[in-house]
Parts: structure tokens; sequence; C-alpha cells
């Protein structure tokens, strides 16, 4: 995952130079779930905590605790308290020795498979690592950088379908190191869990549970395009084209061929809805049948005024995925958020969505959110659609969140 400040509207390859920034990545609703202070006696297994297969974690002074020089870890036997899509969290120790980890699991479907989150002192850098662990052996999908932080602060992984994010703080944010993965490939079910290396890695106050992000409260608008070939507003009060400049691209309204929106060219093509909306919106767009080509995007649309707003959805750049824009009418319109997704985000008829509640703009690939921001520079307007380059679109819909 990576975030891009400088690409132009019209297109062109997710990049950043080349270092590693994670996107700013959405707080989900964390339901109340199981705990554990660890104010017992050793070890951390028991009737409710399994060992991995490099053995467990003690407990020393009510925290659970590494082995020294060695990897240790634990994860929930209570299956019935956890569903596929889970949470688990501890609060870090002020200081690891260098080389030490200490670590969060979801998914553990038996001692040897999760997904991990670890806290690393890697030679007196502070880092946040997520791992796929596979057989017992580890894989780091990425890294950052998150900073030496204060004993007590969280460190959480959360599971919703196939995003898995983690990051240190109370909620994600640019400071904290934040990451996320898409993966449906790998594992689903099982429970959340702990991970250690080194003596020094001490895990406070654990809490696992339900990971869910709530659904859109409403739904004003829907639209399937199943009419007449033309522009998408012809005869339809509730559409206007919008016409404008974007970074140095022209938009024309959109229209409609086949039954979809049409895309047939290396512009941008832009309607939004006239209905009455709160300022709390999202809009979504599904991607439509046509082969696309000419690194082509297609996203739904909120808090259009007239001359800005956000766009959010599907980027058919060399490696697709999904982007949010901060959208400008005749300047410069500027990629804020991006995910780099795998190869099924870009099949035929998935659906994005783009949503605004308050500061916070998210996407969502396929009904989960996959990432979001804070941005307080766009908050009214008009949900809608637009779309670049050769492409379609299908089965708009809009609301209030």
């Amino acid at each position: 995952m990576v975030v891009d400040n400088g690409l132009g509207l019209k297109g062109g390859a997710v990049s950043n130079g080349g270092s590693s920034v994670a996107p700013l990545l959405p707080q989900m609703n964390l339901l109340a779930g199981q705990t554990d202070s660890f104010t017992r006696a050793s070890p951390v297994a028991n009737a409710v905590w399994t060992a991995t297969f490099d053995g467990g974690m003690t407990i020393v002074s009510n925290q659970a605790s590494g082995v020294a020089a060695s990897r240790a870890g634990d994860f929930r036997s209570d299956t019935a308290h956890f569903p596929s899509n889970q949470y688990s969290r501890i609060q870090l120790p002020a200081s690891l020795i260098a080389g030490d980890y200490v670590g969060v699991s979801v998914r553990n479907q038996n001692s040897q498979n999760n997904y991990t989150a670890i806290y690393f002192n890697n030679a007196g850098t502070y880092q946040i690592a997520l791992y796929t662990k596979v057989a017992n052996t580890y894989t780091q999908v990425v890294s950052n950088n998150c900073g030496q932080v204060a004993a007590g602060t969280n460190l959480t992984i959360i599971a919703e379908g196939a995003v898995i994010q983690a990051y240190v703080g109370s909620a994600p944010n640019t400071t904290n190191g934040c990451l996320a993965i898409r993966d449906t490939t790998f594992l689903s079910g099982g429970t959340p869990g702990i991970e250690s290396f080194g003596a020094s890695a001490l895990a406070s106050n654990w809490s696992g549970g339900q990971a869910a992000t709530g659904p859109f409260t409403s739904t004003i608008a829907t639209d399937s395009f199943t009419r007449a070939n033309g522009l998408v507003s012809a005869g339809q009060p509730n559409w206007t084209d919008l016409t404008a400049t974007f970074s140095g691209v022209a938009c024309s309204g959109a229209s409609i061929a086949s039954n979809e929106v049409s895309l047939p060219a290396a512009q941008h093509y832009a309607d939004y809805r006239n209905e009455v909306y709160s300022n709390d919106q999202w809009a979504q767009f599904g991607r439509g049948a046509v082969a696309a080509s000419g690194q082509p995007f297609i996203m739904g649309m909120i808090r259009w005024n007239g001359t800005q707003g956000y766009i959010g959805g599907w980027f058919g750049a060399s490696t697709p995925g999904i982007q949010i824009y901060q959208l400008l009418a005749n300047n410069n319109s500027v990629v804020i958020a991006s995910a780099v997704t795998n190869a099924a985000a870009s099949n035929l008829n998935s659906t994005y969505a783009i949503a605004a509640k308050g500061s916070r703009i998210s996407a969502f690939l396929n009904g989960s959110e996959v990432l979001a921001l804070t941005d307080t520079t766009r908050t009214v307007g008009q949900p809608g659609l637009m779309g670049f380059g050769i492409a379609s679109g299908n089965n708009f819909a809009a609301g209030n969140t």
C-alpha cells in the first residue's frame, strides 16, 4: 500500500518513489468481546488459551511474557466467541531489547497458521510489521517505522473479509505506521492470539472479539442505466452533467451504451445527483463489461459542490488498486490514499464505493471498507459518479451514511 500525493487525476501507476508509506486506514467497530488481564499464575495457556507450535508465553507480574531468544505465542481456543471478522489487541511495554518483538494475531486456525502484526525493535528502530504465518513459517508482507511508543499503547490487528490491517495507538493515523493488506487466498475463520520473541516481549490487557463496519444507513438513488443509449442525464431530472477540466483533461457528462455507463476515450466523464442528501453521504459504482485500457478508473463521487469534492474507487493502472482523490475543477486533482489490491479486485462487476462521515472519508470494495483518511477540506455537496479512459460502469447507487 502506498500514498502518492503527486499523481494527476488522469491516471498513472501508483508510486511513492520507492518508500513504504501506508495510507490512513479505517477504525472499524471493535465489538465487545473477550479480555484477559493475565492476573493469574503462569503460563498463559489454560482452558481458553492454547500454545502455538513454538510453545506458549508465560505470565510475569500480570503480563504475558515472551521467552529469551525464542519465539512463543498463544491463541484462543474458545472458538464460539470469534467470528471470522475479528480483532486482537494488547498494550505494549515501554521498551524492547533489540531484536525482540511482541505481537497480536488473528485467524489462528491451528498452532501454525495465522496473520500476525508485531511491534519490533529492529536494532534501535521501532517498527510495525504485518506477516502471514503458514506451517509455522513467517512471511513479511509489509512494514513501517512507527517509533517507540509509551507503555500501555495499544497494538491492534483487525481482519474483516479479505482486509487485514494493523496499527499502534488508539486509531490509525499518519504517524503510527498503520498497515493493511488485501488477501483473498489465505485464511478465514479461526481465533485471535498473541505472539512474541524474547524475554522483553511483554503484553498487557489483551482483548479480542468481532470486527465490523456498519452498513450505509439509507439509499436515496439507484440507476441501473437500462434505457436508451445517450447521455446519462437525458430525460433524467435528478442527473446533471459535470463539465470542467481536471488535471488538464476535459470532463463532460457520461453516456450510456448497452445499459452501462460508457467511457470511450481518454478523458473524464462525470454526472452528479440533484436530490437532497445529508453531508454524510455515499456513492457506489460498479465496474462494467467493457475491457479496460488507457489506465482508466471508475469511481463514486461525494460532496461535489460545483468546484470540488471527492472520488474513490477502482483505478486500472498496471497494478490495479483503489484510490481516493481530492477533486478540484480546473486544477490538478490529487490522490490522497491508495491501496494496491490483488488481481481479484479488478474483476468485472466488482462494486466500489466512497463514503463520508464527518471528516472521515472511506473507500469500499464489494462492501468491505479497505482504506480511509481524515480530511476536512470538503464538507458539503452532492454524490455522483466519475470515470476516465476506456471502460464501462454499472449499477450506481447513493444515499446517506
